[in-house]
């Protein structure tokens, strides 16, 4: 909580240094799932696909349905062109990631997956150095102090949230561990809520912050970026049958 709280609060005053939107912040940094990428990556080279395959599309069951769900919950979510337009790439990237699990994700496919990710990447970075249409997204700049360092500020908030994920995973593992229950279903649940924690934090802040755009471009960009680096990666490690 403490992590996501200090991300959102210096968002904006890093967006403004980085010449980019807020949005584009959310989308990149806050989609960004490194404790995931890390257990997804971990998992395969242990042999337990189960895991790292569950991990990957787990996580992004739970934020499309529990997280997305609790953000409305809280209070309604205004929903720009630009974010519709990274929805859609982030489906795009979902069907690009079930495309290649019939057969088993292969190294291959794990590289046509990063560069898919890059691919997102770069057209975030391209779309959002524009300024943004008015109305399409709040800019909380009003309180942004120069000496503050907020990109310092927002990268600590995204370490304590990955601390806060690894400790959740190791939690999680255990469970697996005391239960004997099959590698894949404890992924698609147990493990991908405990990966996934942080970006409730993220949606509550965000909530009371009063930017709900923020919680919506997060969870559009976590679910990209399970769908192709997280399962790519985890892919390049070795082969997922």
């Amino acid at each position: 909580m403490a992590g996501a709280q200090l991300f959102v609060e210096n968002a904006a005053g890093t967006a403004k240094r980085l010449g980019l939107t807020v949005l584009a912040v959310a989308v990149l940094l806050a989609g960004a799932e490194p404790e995931e990428l890390v257990t997804a990556v971990l998992a395969a080279a242990q042999d337990r696909p189960g895991f790292a395959v569950g991990d990957a599309i787990g996580a992004n069951v739970t934020m499309l349905t529990a997280a997305l769900g609790l953000a409305a919950l809280v209070r309604p979510l205004p929903v720009g062109h630009r974010t519709r337009l990274y929805a859609g790439g982030s489906a795009a990237a979902g069907g690009l990631a079930l495309a290649t699990l019939p057969g088993g994700v292969t190294r291959t496919d794990g590289g046509l997956l990063v560069l898919a990710y890059a691919a997102l990447v770069a057209l975030v970075w391209r779309k959002e150095r524009q300024p943004p249409q008015i109305g399409e997204l709040a800019e909380l700049d009003e309180d942004d102090e120069p000496g503050r360092a907020p990109l310092l500020l927002l990268l600590a908030g995204v370490a304590l949230m990955t601390a806060g994920g690894a400790a959740a995973v190791e939690g999680a593992t255990r469970l697996v561990e005391s239960t004997g229950a099959d590698d894949t279903a404890i992924g698609l649940t147990a493990l991908a809520l405990a990966t996934t924690a942080e970006l409730f934090a993220i949606v509550l802040a965000a909530a009371r912050r009063g930017v709900e755009e923020i919680a919506v471009a997060a969870i559009v960009g976590s679910a990209a970026y399970n769908a192709t680096l997280t399962l790519g990666v985890a892919a390049l490690v070795t082969d997922l049958p």
